[in-house]
């Protein structure tokens, strides 16, 4: 649970392009949730039936500000491997070369570039990557449900809509499938998605429950931070740290507690000393740049996550926030 907060969190800095957006703020971000949102698939088969199907594993982010809803940002990465149509020989054929060729493109992209008010929804513009194929697309949004708290305190937004696309335009040819036969093939090109898109930002209420229990190191290293401040928290988590009951993410969740509290100098001091602990580990110094991002410390911020690059390479979030600083 602790990696899917950390993660969403730190989507809140890699997924969008302030070039895109007017007025940023990042208090209009909101992390995907996958595992409250949907993300299905239709295509036609032997003819007339409808096979259903759906990509259990994405991630995103969208900018959504209620009074600016020209401003609005969708990115989201869709895992090939997460494809089920409810039948295991069938998706294991669809994520072969004959298809999605899963290995070679484990990835579908999606970054909009423009968005525009319809009715209770949004027109968006963006680009989709499918296999080594990118195209502009025109995706409609046909209802938009935010900015709204749920009963736990949080910000959400949900979109809901659809998209049709030919396959084939993206390479995804399944060949024992085309022969066509009186106008019909096995399965038809055009493919008819339908999403349902919730992103939430959770706040300082909600997110105190994530520390776990008494006995977790983030909890008593927060409730040390309470007792006599940022000196006390450190002294816990050397406490702590001597007993070998530490790990990466106990200080890191209590950093981002306070950082959503708006404590941002106490953050950056727990972030600050996260690196210091894990210096060669990526995600402390992402983390460490999203704080002093916040401080609006910019050139500090550029090379924490240089630091985070060199350490992964393939560190797409850093790379991201890294070409925003720039």
């Amino acid at each position: 649970m602790k990696r899917i907060i950390i993660t969403a969190l730190i989507l809140v800095f890699t997924q969008l392009s302030y070039s895109q957006i007017k007025d940023f703020s990042i208090k209009h971000v909101y992390p995907i949730e996958a595992a409250h949102s949907y993300m299905h698939f239709i295509a036609t088969y032997m003819g007339y039936a409808d096979v259903r199907g759906d990509f259990s594993e994405f991630s995103g982010a969208v900018y959504y500000d209620p009074e600016n809803v020209e401003n609005t940002s969708v990115s989201f990465r869709i895992m090939v491997s997460s494809i089920d149509s409810n039948n295991d020989w069938r998706d294991k054929d669809l994520k072969s070369p004959h298809w999605f060729d899963a290995e070679s493109f484990p990835e579908i992209n999606f970054v909009s570039k423009s968005a525009e008010k319809s009715g209770e929804g949004l027109i968006v513009v963006g680009d989709l990557t499918i296999k080594d194929v990118t195209k502009e697309v025109t995706i409609k949004i046909d209802k938009v449900l935010g900015a709204i708290k749920d009963i736990r305190g949080d910000d959400q937004v949900i979109f809901t809509g659809t998209h049709q696309l030919n396959r084939k335009d993206y390479g995804v040819q399944g060949e024992r499938w085309s022969r066509v036969v009186e106008g019909m093939t096995g399965v038809g090109d055009e493919v008819r998605l339908e999403f349902s898109i919730l992103a939430k930002r959770i706040n300082a209420g909600n997110f105190i429950n994530f520390l776990g229990r008494a006995e977790s190191p983030s909890r008593q290293i927060h409730n040390a931070y309470l007792e006599g401040g940022i000196k006390t928290a450190i002294t816990k988590f050397e406490n702590l740290k001597s007993e070998s009951k530490t790990d990466i993410q106990s200080l890191n969740m209590v950093g981002y507690l306070l950082l959503k509290q708006d404590k941002l100098k106490d953050a950056l001091a727990i972030m600050e000393r996260n690196a210091e602990e894990f210096p060669n580990e990526s995600s402390v110094y992402s983390s460490l740049g999203g704080v002093l991002a916040y401080l609006g410390e910019l050139k500090r911020a550029k090379q924490n996550y240089q630091k985070a690059l060199e350490l992964d390479p393939k560190s797409i979030h850093s790379a991201e926030i890294l070409r925003l600083l720039e």
